[in-house]
């Protein structure tokens, strides 16, 4: 018959001992209260961003929208984290930097399919080539940063909740 301690570290999907310590419940509310003023910041800098029209060139530079989907995603993921859910943020912060990845990819590929090199030598057709290449590029990068910033900021996030209070 396994001890106790051995179902745990079995159960344990790490395969490292679970250590029980104890939290306090005032703990837990210093903890949240930390997470939501982090993110009370986090919305204030978002306002600003908006107010200077940074959040604009986002919008209307990355022509698949791939990053309002990643920003929805990421908060989901705070909510998660604000109501205790820490391996389904964790989950969904590691799916912002894939979505963020993919969007270079479609970004890229978006540049370089709208290039005919039959066209290139016409003078006419150049300004429609370059428009497409930056379209492309806009894609790759906004997603990209967009994907990136969220990252960092749920893992942020998600430290505030997981670290030690001891």
């Amino acid at each position: 018959m396994t001890s106790f301690k051995e179902w745990e570290t079995f159960i344990d999907t790490r395969h490292r001992p679970i250590e029980h310590t104890w939290e306090s419940p005032i703990n837990n509310k210093i903890k949240k209260l930390q997470l939501i003023l982090l993110n009370l910041g986090g919305i204030v800098a978002l306002s600003y961003t908006y107010l200077l029209g940074w959040l604009d060139l986002i919008w209307y530079g990355d022509a698949t929208h791939l990053s309002v989907v990643i920003f929805v995603l990421f908060l989901v993921g705070v909510l998660f984290a604000i109501f205790g859910r820490v391996r389904r943020a964790s989950f969904i912060m590691n799916q912002m930097t894939t979505l963020g990845l993919i969007g270079t990819i479609i970004g890229f590929t978006i540049a370089f399919a709208g290039i005919d090199v039959g066209s290139l030598g016409d003078v006419t057709q150049l300004p429609n080539v370059v428009a497409r290449l930056l379209s492309g590029i806009g894609v790759a990068m906004y997603t990209t940063l967009t994907g990136t910033i969220c990252f960092v900021w749920l893992r942020i996030c998600i430290f505030v909740l997981d670290r030690d209070t001891h």
